[in-house]
């Protein structure tokens, strides 16, 4: 069972031979459209400055930042049809280690120590959806692109991405999705500057 999902994953056995697959598909898109490279740099700059303006946040509690999520699980009714329990429980993961509250901190290296942070964010599924109607945060949609998914997936269930992060699980994840990418994909994500369109 598999996410496209904003985090970089991979097996163990290919973390150390390959970069991550986001970076893969931002290469991959930068050859074609070489302003996306500017793009990036442009975005990367905007980040800087807002995390320098709030780094003071002298009220911790209200500067929290509520992300409500929404998960499209696309299945054939296997193992990917996966429980709102383990939904609940990747959430809960996904906020200890933002909140910088997960029992890996004691094996982040060295050089990468001084980047550990709480973000001051909690990913919460989404209560609402987009027509204000009550919901769980669970979408399921039953179709066989679950197999060897790619961007397709997100023409079958997607929400207004200004307002939800979406996450889709899916059974297996199309190889081809980087045509430099080897081994098993876990997951992908895009850089916002060069996310495609979700028709």
């Amino acid at each position: 069972v598999l996410m496209l999902i904003g985090l970089c994953t991979y097996s163990t056995l290919s973390v150390a031979q390959e970069p991550c697959i986001t970076e893969l598909l931002f290469r991959e898109q930068a050859k074609k459209d070489p302003a996306l490279l500017l793009k990036r740099q442009e975005y990367d700059l905007q980040i800087a400055r807002y995390i320098a303006d709030h780094h003071k946040t002298t009220d911790k509690k209200n500067s929290i930042r509520i992300i409500p999520v929404v998960v499209h699980v696309i299945h054939e009714s296997g193992s990917e049809n996966i429980s709102q329990k383990q939904i609940l429980d990747q959430i809960r993961i996904l906020n200890e280690i933002f909140g910088k509250k997960n029992s890996g901190l004691a094996v982040v290296p060295s050089a990468f120590q001084d980047r550990v942070a709480d973000c001051n964010m909690e990913f919460r599924l989404a209560t609402k959806d987009p027509k204000g109607n009550c919901t769980d945060g669970i979408v399921r949609i039953f179709s066989s692109l679950t197999n060897n998914a790619n961007d397709e997936v997100k023409k079958l269930s997607s929400w207004d991405t200004e307002r939800y992060l979406n996450f889709w699980v899916v059974k297996s994840i199309d190889a081809n999705v980087s045509n430099k990418s080897t081994g098993t994909i876990l997951g992908y994500a895009y850089y916002p500057v060069m996310a495609p369109a979700v028709a």
